[in-house]
């Protein structure tokens, strides 16, 4: 186990409030391979950003919930997709939700 890397081992995220760490549920202390997920989970967001996907369109595509999506990218969990995964799912010419309505007003 290591210190949680959101409170810094405390076991609490707001001082005022005295509410449990999210990450680590009030212990202060994490799974050694947390750090890993947390990692590999922002590499995972840069590459869906670089494709300029949303959570959701990579959920779709994926066939998983934006939730798995966010727990992955954010650290809390290992995910269940890779990098390879968003390339295949999305090639770079991928249009974003926000292009797809504009052309749409254009038309």
């Amino acid at each position: 186990m290591i210190n949680c890397m959101d409170c810094f081992g405390r076991g609490i995220q707001d001082t005022d409030r005295k509410s449990d760490c999210g990450r680590c549920d009030g212990t202060g202390e994490v799974a050694d391979e947390m750090k890993l997920w947390i990692m590999k989970g922002k590499s995972l967001q840069r590459c869906r950003l670089s494709r300029r996907l949303s959570i959701f369109d990579l959920a779709e595509m994926l066939n998983l919930k934006p939730d798995n999506i966010l727990e992955t990218e954010w650290g809390y969990k290992p995910s269940t997709y890779s990098m390879t995964d968003i390339l295949n799912a999305a090639p770079a010419a991928t249009m974003t939700l926000l292009e797809k309505l504009r052309e749409a007003e254009v038309q």
